[in-house]
């Protein structure tokens, strides 16, 4: 039994430089991170505040920007996109006012695109990496990885607005920068070895995708067993292999490795990870039951399918806007699982909801 297109492919989420707290007080962001995530959104930003001034007052412009995607994750929960987009705009400016140094810039506008990402806008965010780039070209001591990383983010947003051949021209550029610096980390590879491997299943070339699959699989293995490399790589990365095994047929294997994924997901929430991680981690999450689910549809028990579809969708609900695209897909995929079960009417409602 095929199951390609129950089980979509993760392709690697976006690599940004970042060096969270590493020059204010102890505590740092993950105090800022503790108030997000116990949803008490107005000490966040007073924290925020408080850290901001430390680090304007000591003139430490590297460090601020860092600071991009809290400004715009704690604007975002106490307002919306639009005050959220306006205060990083803002911020950004005030950093281009105090440096015209190449480095900086270039870190500036790899935030700006991971902030413009986390909001829905894959273009802007790839036109900001695009800036990114032309900064990283006028650093005089600019590494492979320098360019490769950029090259690696474009790629990923160009995925997200649809552009696939775009996307696949940048991660091979990503690849091939990364080679020709001996000291390119192996994270760096792993995330485009991943890439490369959901690139190639989309051209439906399952030979390719398993092999870059199997690199990034060898690479993960080197690195440290920190909460990322134990349970969020491993995460992207059995999922895509669920999805091999589905276009063979092997449905047992599948489900196995599908199992896993959730339990790593579920594990790397639990952790102390930073919270910006985790919120990619989240979306990663929900696809990953919705596979699940996907699964057992294809074999026909609607009835499990129904329950993750409903757990997936509750859990949503709790964290998107009412106007998430996420939202939009679960109601979707609730109204096509009621039809086989029969439901006709919960069927139609979620069918004119999505």
């Amino acid at each position: 039994m095929i199951l390609k297109k129950q089980i979509a492919i993760i392709l690697c989420l976006i690599a940004v430089q970042s060096s969270f707290g590493s020059n204010i007080h102890p505590g740092g962001t993950r105090l800022i991170d503790s108030y997000l995530k116990q949803q008490q959104f107005a000490k966040a930003d007073s924290v925020l505040q408080q850290q901001l001034a430390i680090l304007k007052s000591g003139q430490q412009t590297d460090s601020l920007i860092d600071y991009i995607y809290y400004i715009g994750k704690v604007n975002l929960k106490l307002s919306d996109a639009r005050q959220a987009t306006l205060a990083v705009s803002k911020f950004a400016d005030e950093i281009k006012s105090l440096t015209s140094e190449a480095h900086s810039l270039r870190q500036l506008y790899i935030e700006l695109g991971s902030f413009y990402n986390m909001i829905g806008k894959p273009k802007k965010a790839y036109e900001s990496d695009l800036e990114a780039l032309s900064y990283t070209s006028k650093m005089q001591n600019a590494t492979g990885e320098d360019f490769g990383i950029i090259h690696s983010n474009m790629g990923s947003f160009a995925r997200f607005f649809g552009d696939l051949h775009l996307s696949l021209q940048h991660h091979r550029k990503a690849l091939a920068y990364y080679k020709s610096y001996p000291g390119t980390t192996k994270v760096s590879l792993y995330i485009t070895y991943n890439s490369l491997g959901g690139m190639m299943w989309y051209a439906s070339k399952i030979d390719s995708a398993l092999f870059f699959y199997q690199m990034a699989d060898s690479t993960l293995k080197e690195l440290p067993q920190t909460p990322l490399n134990k349970y969020f790589r491993p995460a992207m990365l059995n999922n895509n292999i669920a999805a091999i095994y589905g276009s063979q047929g092997n449905t047992a294997k599948a489900l196995e490795v599908m199992k896993k994924v959730i339990h790593n997901w579920e594990a790397f929430l639990r952790s102390d990870a930073p919270d910006v991680k985790k919120e990619s981690a989240k979306e990663s999450y929900y696809q990953a039951i919705e596979n699940y689910a996907g699964i057992f549809k294809d074999l026909g028990d609607y009835q499990k399918a129904h329950d993750l579809l409903l757990f997936a969708y509750h859990e949503k609900l709790a964290y998107y806007d009412t106007d998430s695209p996420a939202l939009f897909k679960s109601k979707i995929l609730m109204g096509q699982i009621y039809l086989p079960l029969k439901e006709y009417r919960k069927a139609d409602i979620y069918l004119d909801e999505g």
